[in-house]
């Protein structure tokens, strides 16, 4: 199912994900941190991936949520296929399936938090809970000048009785 909307100049789709299997390190850090947190996440998720008997298999990603005193719980890390558990601080997780809003992002990954604003925005004028916490998707890296971003927020569709009383 996909439906398009417009929110605050970004196109909004209703889409439906399968759950995706994924490597990531999972850390806390201040904002200002955060840049070099995901880029390190990316390169140790990489190698453990490749001799763990798992291919990554997708752009990389960051889910993040805010933590107390201004700090930020991040994971970070690549989709992958394949079977393995991790090393050290990379370990084995997965990105939900379900409904979920999505949003492409261009510009500047800072940014990237008004694609957040407009999926938010969209979810609460259609009745749509979110589910969990949103993550970014980085199409581009960071020499690219308009990286493309894509924004995810999985969310429970209006009315869900079902899905309210198994996310609660």
């Amino acid at each position: 199912m996909t439906q398009d909307a417009e929110t605050s100049g970004y196109q909004i789709e209703t889409v439906t994900l399968h759950e995706q299997s994924v490597l990531a390190v999972h850390g806390t850090v201040q904002e200002s941190e955060v840049g070099q947190f995901v880029g390190q996440a990316f390169e140790r998720v990489a190698k453990v991936a490749s001799g763990d008997g798992m291919h990554i298999c997708g752009a990389p990603f960051a889910r993040i949520h805010p933590a107390p005193h201004g700090a930020l719980e991040i994971e970070a890390g690549f989709p992958v296929t394949g079977v393995g558990l991790g090393q050290g601080d990379v370990q084995a997780d997965h990105l939900p399936g379900g409904q979920a809003l999505r949003t492409l992002h261009r510009g500047s990954y800072a940014q990237a938090q008004l694609a957040h604003e407009a999926l938010n925005t969209y979810a609460s004028e259609h009745a749509m809970t979110p589910v969990g916490d949103a993550w970014e998707v980085y199409l581009d890296g960071p020499e690219v000048a308009q990286p493309r971003t894509l924004v995810v927020l999985p969310t429970r569709p209006p009315g869900d009785a079902a899905a309210a009383a198994t996310a609660d």
